[in-house]
């Protein structure tokens, strides 16, 4: 992946010193595995993928190998967008335009889905009106997104989500086996 190559130079001008063998020995692989992953292209499993990202502070690896390598990923996360400038200064402005077209679109989206179970009970022209402003409310998910990556170089994401996740348990919206922490592949041999 040459994502890996690009986050590990990027890693190395930052932390003097730090060579290839010392970081794959972090990741708790051997540094020949390391270049494979890093120059032939070759994916490493999801756990790997997770220590190479926190070893290297790099969490944009993470949702490049989830949009780009895992199937689940492709389906339902938000495109990687490319063509922006990615500072938090940009991201929280788009975040706040497109929070701003949404709440104008949800009093009209409430006024259609009320008494509404399902997509078959809207008519054509329903149908239609229903997709446009479901896709306003889909933007600012996608705005979210590119947030989180810019904010991804002054914070952990992953901690930053691990505290969210323990919030919504305390608040009670996480229920039953949810409730236990994420086990990594390497955490549970």
């Amino acid at each position: 992946m040459r994502e890996i190559r690009i986050a590990r130079k990027k890693y190395c001008a930052n932390k003097k010193n730090t060579g290839l063998l010392e970081i794959a020995m972090a990741v708790g692989i051997s540094d020949r595995q390391f270049l494979r992953y890093e120059q032939e292209g070759e994916v490493p499993l999801n756990d790997v993928m997770i220590n190479i990202a926190e070893t290297l502070e790099d969490q944009g690896l993470l949702r490049i190998y989830c949009n780009g390598y895992c199937k689940i990923g492709q389906i339902i996360r938000y495109p990687i967008l490319t063509n922006i400038i990615k500072s938090p200064v940009n991201c929280l402005c788009k975040v706040q335009e497109e929070l701003m077209e949404a709440n104008a679109e949800i009093p009209e989206l409430l006024r259609l889905i009320i008494n509404k179970r399902s997509l078959e009970d809207f008519s054509e022209s329903e149908t239609k009106f229903f997709w446009k402003h479901y896709e306003q409310i889909l933007d600012v998910g996608q705005a979210i997104e590119e947030l989180k990556d810019a904010f991804s170089e002054w914070v952990s994401v992953a901690q930053q989500m691990n505290r969210h996740r323990n919030k919504m348990v305390k608040r009670g919206y996480i229920k039953g086996d949810m409730k236990k922490e994420p086990v990594l592949a390497t955490q549970a041999l």
